[in-house]
């Protein structure tokens, strides 16, 4: 097949990495691809994401920033593309790309629209608009995929989210200590911002440190944000800058799960998030708030603690359990070891082609 991926940027966000795990997939099998950009940021983690693209022999473009305040411009430019390349399937995975499709005037092309979150944040009316030319949708949980249903009358094919075990393999064996081994190594990574509630966390961490003096544990945080010097201060406040590294944006994530004893998350709003599924592939035991599909991940593998409520004390207790009995920790880092591999991205590839297939084979 011929595959048009488009996507927001080459960046380290979930939704990017997924496409980034599939496109390499689908080359190894014999499918040609073309990835389109919306705009670039500039981030070290660009040069890798379009030099693993160029590895590949995979092309890709970007529409620039201007088709975000000249939607016209976006038209004219992804309607070009899409004529140039020929695809046999269009697939979206924002809400730009997928208002630009409506008005693309390709018969021949599939259209499918991947939505990343379990928001549906733009007007509802705007289904009724995409139902014309998006031919699927698919939801990346069950909760993304009830929310979808709820409002489009074109099918929705619920593909949970995966990762590439390979890429864990390799980080596992390139792995370096980030910190104090004899320390219970806790780490976090993604954004700060409000939707990621890191305070709840930070928060939960001082608490559980407070009830045992002298805890040997650490928190590491991976990202880089609007909220850090926020955090940063919170620290300060809480008396545990000693013991919270904030390692700003890398381009080296897994490496850093790799040297982790526990992943936690504590946002507010998540769909199903590529870095659990990653530390769950890891064979690590997790923590994070019951949204999204954060819970689903946690009973398909088995390896994960849910606070069902965005209370301190009660992520802290939860927390404390994981850090301090090695036993417990042990038995969920095992389940993971054993269970993740629904979350491979061997699987992922195969329902996409799987429902690719089925919407080309019906033009």
């Amino acid at each position: 097949m011929k595959i048009l991926h488009a996507i927001t940027a080459p960046g380290s966000g979930g939704a990017e990495v997924l496409v980034l795990d599939m496109v390499e997939k689908l080359v190894e099998q014999g499918h040609e691809v073309l990835v389109v950009f919306l705009e670039d940021r500039g981030h070290d983690f660009e040069k890798y994401y379009l030099g693993k693209l160029e590895s590949l022999g995979v092309s890709y473009s970007f529409l620039g920033r201007v088709a975000r305040k000249n939607p016209f411009k976006g038209v004219l430019g992804f309607r070009r593309i899409i004529k140039s390349f020929k695809p046999d399937v269009v697939h979206c995975h924002n809400y730009y790309f997928s208002v630009f499709s409506l008005f693309s005037f390709c018969k021949a092309p599939s259209f499918v629209y991947t939505h990343h979150n379990i928001e549906l944040s733009k007007s509802l009316i705007l289904y009724k608009f995409l139902d014309k030319k998006i031919d699927a949708y698919i939801g990346i949980c069950q909760t993304c995929y009830v929310k979808l249903c709820a409002v489009a009358s074109k099918p929705v094919v619920r593909v949970d989210n995966g990762a590439s075990s390979e890429r864990v393999a390799s980080s596992l064996d390139d792995a370096s200590p980030k910190g104090n081994k004899r320390k219970v190594n806790i780490t976090y990574v993604g954004r700060l911002f409000d939707k990621k509630n890191v305070h709840l966390l930070v928060s939960a961490f001082a608490k559980v440190k407070l009830t045992h003096p002298g805890l040997q544990a650490e928190l590491h945080i991976v990202g880089d944000g609007p909220q850090r010097k926020m955090l940063e201060s919170l620290c300060e406040k809480k008396g545990v800058e000693q013991d919270v590294y904030f390692h700003g944006r890398v381009s080296d994530v897994p490496v850093y799960l790799a040297a982790a004893d526990i992943f936690a998350l504590s946002s507010i709003s998540e769909g199903l998030p590529i870095s659990l599924i990653e530390a769950s592939l890891f064979g690590l035991p997790t923590i994070s708030t019951n949204v999204g599909g954060c819970s689903e991940v946690s009973h398909e593998v088995g390896n994960g603690v849910v606070v069902d409520s965005l209370d301190v004390d009660e992520y802290a207790r939860k927390l404390s359990r994981l850090v301090v009995d090695i036993e417990y920790r042990d038995a969920l880092a095992n389940n993971a070891r054993k269970y993740s591999g629904h979350y491979s991205i061997e699987r992922v590839v195969r329902e996409h082609l799987s429902l690719y297939s089925r919407l080309t084979n019906s033009v």
